[in-house]
């Protein structure tokens, strides 16, 4: 089985490959024709696919460590790879990052969104500050995907929540963006989060920012809908953040008080923490 594929090194070099793969390997046309136009479009790495070729079906799979995997397991419209945030923020990629995430962790959130229990996405995050973020988009004369309410960057000097970004690293994470627990206080919230287990936590507002901004670029769509995620980050008033996006006025960044219990709008986008 013979089939052709280019694939492009650091966005200068493309080079065309002809890979020769015997019938008894037990591949089918339609596998193979995936797995080439996966290659070109920077989806599978070309050390990955000769690890697959050489292993046919005899064998094991891998461990979910290297993105294709995820794009098997919870679909190519809930993941966006790292290549793909590098290209809607125009921000060089660097070495590439694996998947931090075990198989079965990817398998239990793809079962929980067919059955409509939770949005799960795979985000590759560059780490923004939500300050960061606005600058490079407003730069670019692409400020409209940031309300033009912008009140909370009279805020910014002075508050480390709003610049600092060492509370997470680059890398990908797994955010529920249906968001959860809505219409109750803040501290209610993380109670509810401690029950599910210490593997979940409050995703940090930049992450969830950023992981939208990202899938708005990328996908041409908003994946937080009407909602609002109820982040970290205090004010000089103890009130707590909230982003959120909303067709067209763009993200908005307020901050509420935490014991409100009023808005079914503020809700928390959970992150599992990575595995490895």
């Amino acid at each position: 089985m013979n089939f052709d594929t280019s694939v492009l090194f650091g966005g200068i070099y493309m080079l065309t490959l002809k890979v020769v793969v015997p019938q008894n390997a037990g591949f089918s046309q339609g596998t193979m024709g995936f797995l080439s136009s996966a290659i070109a479009e920077g989806r599978v790495t070309l050390e990955s696919f000769l690890r697959f070729v050489q292993g046919g079906k005899d064998k094991n799979p891998p461990s979910a460590t290297i993105v294709e995997d995820a794009y098997k397991i919870l679909g190519e419209n809930n993941v966006l790879a790292q290549y793909q945030a590098a290209e809607a923020w125009r921000i060089p990629m660097g070495e590439k990052v694996p998947v931090r995430y075990s198989r079965s962790t990817l398998e239990r959130c793809a079962k929980e969104n067919a059955g409509k229990q939770a949005c799960w996405w795979l985000v590759f995050i560059q780490a923004l500050s939500l300050l960061r973020q606005c600058g490079v988009l407003s730069s670019r004369r692409e400020g409209a995907l940031f309300s033009p309410r912008r009140g909370w960057l009279e805020q910014a000097e002075g508050n480390i929540g709003l610049n600092a970004t060492d509370v997470f690293s680059p890398g990908y994470y797994l955010l529920d963006l249906a968001g959860r627990f809505g219409r109750v206080p803040w501290s209610d919230q993380e109670e509810e989060i401690k029950r599910l287990g210490h593997s979940f936590a409050r995703a940090n507002e930049a992450v969830v920012s950023e992981a939208a901004l990202s899938i708005r670029m990328v996908f041409g769509r908003s994946p937080l809908g009407s909602f609002r995620h109820w982040g970290v980050t205090t004010n000089e008033r103890g009130e707590r953040i909230a982003v959120g996006q909303t067709e067209p006025s763009g993200m908005e960044v307020q901050f509420y008080n935490p014991t409100t219990k009023m808005y079914q709008f503020l809700r928390c986008v959970l992150v599992i923490l990575p595995e490895s």
